[in-house]
């Protein structure tokens, strides 16, 4: 925990569930101290979630060896038949996990980046995209490093250094802006509005397939793992996928879902129901007057200190991107 109260990223992660609805599944600590621990009714809390969930419906077993598959599997009955049978449910999401309506903030970095992140909360992964991977598609588009991405269009102009999309698992979607300086942050923000916002105009079948194809050559022609890391792949992904599927269905688009594509676009990456968080070593009251600060808030077990800020966006800047979709 002490390392990640100095890295920015954890502290980002963990603002993301500061500003979550009062209650909800992310709304907590994902890494503490014996301070941050000692609440009433924690311990009683953990045991009771162990008896119920570590149980023999939740074990999945991979085992790695030279040996004979026949003697694996008698040392397997012997170390795990004791344990009882029970069946319980999966632990399910309980979303939404924030508000409907988008918020703005200020989050005080460590380091002396500057940084602007765009926070949606989507559908979560496991129950919806498990085969079409849409929202991870859209995420890899805004990612990308061609000539006329996102990205290269405004390193070239001076304003970032890198960007960045991603997708957690449990139905949030993610854009991380490196700043050259603070001070850009509103002409990023009408470039990504624009962007974002035009997104949909696309033919996202033809850009689906495309990684789709992509994925599969990546798959078949990339690099072995080891052992020990193909093991530790196939354990954790049989908790999402049949056991015909652990090892490509996270790699591999198996159904290409234009729809999904088109609907995460028009119903959920909107800029009324984004949060957003602008990031820097120095003060908020130090930034230009398009950024009005309330009240501090810190957050004792990271030594956070955030503020809800209202930042006065520019209108969407309109400029000309390129989508790969086929083989140049």
């Amino acid at each position: 925990h002490n390392k990640n109260v100095q890295q920015d990223n954890w502290r980002l992660h963990h603002l993301f569930g500061l500003i979550s609805k009062e209650g909800s599944m992310i709304n907590k600590f994902g890494t503490g101290n014996l301070e941050s621990l000692q609440k009433d009714g924690v311990r009683d809390a953990m045991i009771s979630f162990y008896n119920k969930y570590y149980v023999s419906s939740n074990i999945n077993i991979v085992t790695v060896s030279s040996l004979d598959n026949n003697v694996v599997n008698k040392y397997v009955k012997k170390s795990f038949s004791n344990i009882p049978k029970k069946i319980v449910p999966k632990i399910t999401l309980e979303k939404p996990f924030f508000e409907n309506k988008g918020k703005n903030y200020f989050l005080k970095s460590v380091s002396k980046e500057h940084r602007l992140v765009y926070l949606w909360e989507v559908p979560d992964n496991v129950k919806n995209y498990l085969t079409s991977h849409s929202p991870h598609i859209i995420s890899h588009v805004i990612s990308s490093d061609n000539n006329d991405s996102l990205k290269q269009v405004l390193i070239k102009k001076g304003l970032i250094s890198t960007l960045y999309s991603y997708v957690p698992k449990e139905g949030m979607f993610v854009i991380n802006v490196k700043l050259s300086k603070v001070s850009n942050w509103k002409k990023v923000d009408s470039y990504v509005r624009y962007y974002v916002t035009d997104l949909i105009n696309n033919d996202w079948k033809k850009i689906a397939e495309y990684y789709q194809k992509k994925d599969k050559i990546i798959f078949n022609f990339s690099s072995k793992q080891s052992s020990n890391s193909l093991g530790l792949k196939l354990v954790t992904d049989l908790n999402y996928y049949p056991i015909e599927d652990c090892y490509i269905g996270p790699d591999v688009i198996e159904n290409v879902s234009e729809s999904e594509i088109q609907s995460l676009l028009k119903d959920y990456l909107t800029f009324d129901k984004v949060n957003i968080i602008l990031s820097s070593d120095i003060d908020h009251t130090s930034l230009d007057s398009n950024v009005i600060g309330g009240k501090v808030e810190r957050e004792p077990y990271y030594e956070l200190s955030y503020v809800p800020v209202k930042l006065n966006a520019s209108i969407a800047q309109p400029f000309k991107y390129e989508i790969i979709s086929e083989n140049p």
